[in-house]
């Protein structure tokens, strides 16, 4: 949770972004530390989120990008896969923000390369595509991390998968 003196600086920030027309997306990485069947760690990470949402803040991201796979031993006994792991703790932030505008989720599998298999047959892909509520957002960054092209066939592609279309996450300053 944020002290009061962040708590300041952040409601300031979301103040400052709204009165010049710029929409603050809070964003949070959860997946390296988060044991997804956990109800404490998912309790505490909504009441982190509804705390940001009271200093104003309409629009959230939560990005499951850059992390491992494998699921920790209590995970494996309740969700199906990892896909399954993050979709119920997305949905249920998701919900418990009531459904904000803009929610975003970026995938560990964000872009081809990333996709295994590949991109039509990705398990992880249809069961984020299928499971993850329709108002949620999905990021993509094309064929690779950093993408320099993204054709129309591979976005028509992902938005089958995703049941979607996805949002383009421009990775070009990440490495």
């Amino acid at each position: 949770m944020y002290s009061v003196e962040e708590a300041e600086h952040l409601t300031g920030l979301i103040e400052a972004a709204e009165s010049n027309n710029v929409s603050l997306v809070y964003a949070i990485s959860p997946g390296i530390d988060l044991t997804y069947s956990s109800a404490k760690d998912v309790a505490l990470l909504k009441k982190k989120l509804e705390q940001v949402a009271t200093f104003g803040c309409k629009s959230f991201a939560i990005l499951f990008d850059d992390i491992e796979i494998d699921m920790c031993e209590a995970d494996k006994g309740v969700f199906q896969s990892f896909a399954d792991a993050q979709v119920s703790v997305t949905n249920e932030v998701y919900q418990h923000l009531k459904e904000p505008a803009k929610f975003f989720f970026c995938p560990t599998e964000y872009c081809a390369t990333r996709a295994i298999p590949d991109v039509a047959t990705s398990g992880y892909l249809n069961t984020i595509g299928s499971r993850l509520l329709p108002g949620i957002d999905i990021m993509w960054t094309g064929p690779k991390v950093i993408s320099k092209k993204i054709t129309i066939k591979s976005i028509q592609e992902i938005t089958e998968v995703l049941r979607r279309p996805p949002l383009i996450w421009d990775n070009m300053s990440g490495y």
